[in-house]
């Protein structure tokens, strides 16, 4: 979730890149962020279906796909496709089977698992918008 908070270090550098406008742009982070809560349903029925390490190892997989197709991205319209839609549908898949184990596995300090869970927002902006920031600068 860090790499999909973010995605302000990537706008600049993909209106540069696509020459689109600020609204273009805009939506591929909006996408990507609306899809990780309005796919939750979906990831949690896959969850029940199959496992949650399943569903997370497929999220990993979209989410993986995604960034690195959206790298090699010629149009603005592929990048809707890769970092919008894949990377989004991987992401929450990563994301709501996470909570689903945390509710599984931890009864009696929940909450102090959720808190820890979550905690990794936090941490993954923290940690990747300034290495990406990095890399942008030095490779791009």
């Amino acid at each position: 979730m860090g790499i999909l908070h973010s995605f302000g270090v990537l706008f600049p550098v993909i209106i540069r890149s696509f020459n689109s406008s600020r609204q273009e742009t805009a939506w591929i982070g909006s996408l990507a962020g609306s899809l990780v809560f309005f796919a939750s349903p979906v990831a949690g029925r896959l969850s029940e279906k199959f496992s949650c390490r399943c569903v997370t190892m497929i999220g990993t997989v979209c989410s993986v796909v995604g960034l690195v197709s959206a790298s090699f991205a010629k149009s603005i319209i592929v990048y809707y496709f890769t970092y919008g839609l894949m990377f989004g549908f991987g992401a929450s898949c990563v994301r709501t089977s996470s909570f689903l184990v945390v509710a599984k596995y931890f009864h009696k300090r929940r909450p102090f698992a959720t808190g820890i869970l979550t905690s990794g927002n936090g941490i993954g902006l923290f940690v990747l918008a300034p290495l990406t920031q990095a890399l942008l600068d030095n490779f791009v």
